[in-house]
């Protein structure tokens, strides 16, 4: 079981770094989804996180014009590639330019092959009001273990 996080900054390069011992790494990020392609974002799309235990993190940002203001949300996709099923617990963190924080603990269960996204899988997030952008998303915390037969929970949020 590794606990650890990554965070990702919007920028033009972003730095996608570890928060615990690791390597530093560095990803250029693409322009955010448009709004047309909210519903139906093609494989390509995707960014990557990591692969970690065989569950495979990836994520969009959308932008888009809320009241006439710019804001951000951010969904997440978690790919489950064992041949078992797993659960799974993370902290979602976002932070926007002024320094604002807000944490959002996730856990769950995928079953072998298992895709999971979107606001009724838990995994969409506009974290601020209208007007206030993401300026980073990090993920911290996260766990993947084998699911324990006969358990319907998933492991307790870090």
């Amino acid at each position: 079981m590794s606990r650890t996080g990554v965070w990702v900054t919007w920028s033009l390069m972003a730095t996608l770094w570890t928060l615990a011992a690791g390597p530093v790494r560095a990803q250029a990020l693409p322009t955010p989804v448009l709004p047309d392609s909210l519903m139906h974002p093609r494989h390509e799309d995707w960014m990557p996180f990591f692969e970690h235990e065989g569950v495979q993190f990836s994520y969009l940002h959308y932008g888009y014009q809320i009241e006439g203001a710019l804001s951000s949300s951010v969904v997440v996709k978690l790919v489950n590639t064992n041949p078992h099923a797993v659960q799974y617990a993370f902290k979602m963190l976002f932070r926007s330019a002024d320094e604002t924080l807000v944490v959002a603990p996730v856990d769950g269960t995928l079953e072998p092959g298992q895709v999971k996204t979107g606001d009724h899988e838990g995994l969409y997030w506009m974290p601020f009001s209208p007007g206030v952008d993401i300026a980073e998303v990090g993920l911290r915390g996260y766990r993947v273990e084998p699911l324990r037969a006969g358990a319907s929970e998933p492991p307790p949020s870090p």
